[in-house]
């Protein structure tokens, strides 16, 4: 331990080198030090590069102002000469509201009172018997339309569908439908300011929407499994892992069955000798051997949709059951009626799963706020399936 305490090399050294390098000049062994300074490269702009920059700048700058900014400017001068100057001094009052992506809260609404007006109207819908057959039958109408208009249920039922039989119970919220608020930056006359606003439901929906998109997605994935799932058996029977009994032809399959040879004395090489000159023989060839790959490209387009018929069925049937549009609140003080309504067609019977909200104020449904789902469909007449 003591000969760290040496005089040559002691613990407490002042000297900027790293011990071992330290240790060897003391013991006067030779040792090459060199000092490295690194500098920092400027930046340099010739004079060249920073007017072809700016001339650059300077040009799209204009272009985008002539070809985009001027016709917008035309536009919203032609939409405000025909705007009263009532809505034109409404419009200036509104501050312009930005919202920020993520900010969506729900708020939840307060439960009815019974001083409240909609649940007085609630109390004389509950009392009014015949109003309430009324909703059920315009209900039970509305959807026997809805089940003629669908192409599938028209085809699986036939056309002529009538309302057989229903269960519909009407029931009355104790609380309003909830809503939403936005976050985001207000911009006014006065100031710039980070505020709080509400927004509509429906809006609300269709962004949820856009940004998940889980019709597309299945109806994609069905896609490509449909397509995979194909090309992979043609593999395997090219492998002689399995038979390719498949129905489906592959794409090599389909473009050797499809090609012909064209009956063109320039390109038959098996025919006779041209007789003709050779001038006119030269652009015969010429034309025919155009005619030839025209018809070969229209070939493979057809070769390519056809393999991709079955996996693009597959994608539309999946996007018509999964699809569905973005649905909204009801207004407050409406009524909800659920329950099923069972439809007649000449060959089988649809049964619907049926909620909607009629609202009391417009004496209509509201639209945007249906949830009708196929409960079950069976057919009149019904027989033995082949083996």
């Amino acid at each position: 331990m003591f000969r760290y305490t040496s005089r040559r090399m002691g613990i407490f050294s002042t000297s900027r080198l790293p011990l071992r390098l330290e240790a060897k000049r003391q013991q006067a062994q030779v040792v090459n030090i060199q000092k490295v300074r690194f500098i920092k490269p400027r930046l340099r702009v010739r004079a060249t590069s920073f007017f072809i920059y700016a001339i650059t700048i300077y040009a799209c700058i204009n272009v985008f102002d002539k070809l985009v900014l001027d016709p917008l400017d035309r536009a919203a001068e032609e939409a405000l000469k025909n705007t009263p100057a009532a809505e034109l001094a409404e419009d200036t009052d509104k501050p312009l509201f930005i919202p920020f992506p993520g900010t969506t809260k729900v708020v939840k609404a307060l439960p009815y009172q019974g001083s409240d007006p909609e649940w007085q109207t609630f109390i004389k819908i509950n009392r009014d018997r015949p109003l309430q057959a009324r909703l059920r039958a315009e209900l039970a109408d509305l959807i026997r339309q809805l089940g003629e208009s669908h192409p599938l249920i028209a085809l699986k039922c036939g056309k002529g569908l009538k309302p057989n039989r229903s269960w519909i119970n009407i029931d009355y919220p104790n609380y309003p439908p909830p809503g939403y608020e936005r976050s985001g930056i207000e911009i006014s006359d006065e100031a710039v300011s980070w505020v709080t606003a509400p927004v509509d439901s429906h809006t609300v929906f269709r962004l949820q929407k856009i940004l998940w998109p889980q019709a597309l997605m299945r109806s994609c994935w069905d896609f490509a499994k449909v397509l995979v799932a194909d090309d992979t058996k043609w593999f395997a029977g090219i492998l002689g892992i399995q038979s390719n009994n498949s129905p489906v032809p592959s794409l090599g399959e389909l473009v050797t069955r499809n090609e012909h040879p064209l009956k063109h004395p320039a390109l038959n090489k098996t025919g006779p000798p041209l007789t003709t000159e050779p001038a006119k023989s030269t652009v015969d060839g010429k034309i025919a051997e155009d005619e030839y790959f025209a018809s070969a490209e229209q070939t493979k387009l057809a070769a390519l949709r056809q393999h991709f018929l079955k996996p693009i069925a597959a994608f539309k049937t999946k996007f018509k059951q999964t699809w569905s549009p973005a649905r909204n609140y009801p207004p407050r003080g409406c009524i909800i009626l659920k329950g099923l309504v069972e439809l007649e067609g000449p060959k089988a019977y649809v049964l619907f799963d049926v909620s909607a909200a009629w609202d009391p104020k417009t004496k209509t449904f509201h639209k945007d706020s249906y949830d009708i789902k196929v409960k079950r469909l069976s057919a009149k007449k019904q027989g033995p399936l082949s083996r």
